[in-house]
């Protein structure tokens, strides 16, 4: 349940992005936003 929801709200913050935001993400920063939302379910 927890992990829907948390994919729920990764799938909202993407739909939120438009595709030139989404050019200028880069590998490290999507990392980066991965171990820190990965950190604060912990």
């Amino acid at each position: 349940m927890k992990e829907c929801t948390a994919a729920s709200e990764w799938m909202q913050f993407f739909n939120e992005l438009d595709e030139r935001q989404l050019r200028t993400l880069t590998p490290g920063f999507l990392l980066f936003v991965f171990e820190v939302h990965t950190a604060r379910e912990v």
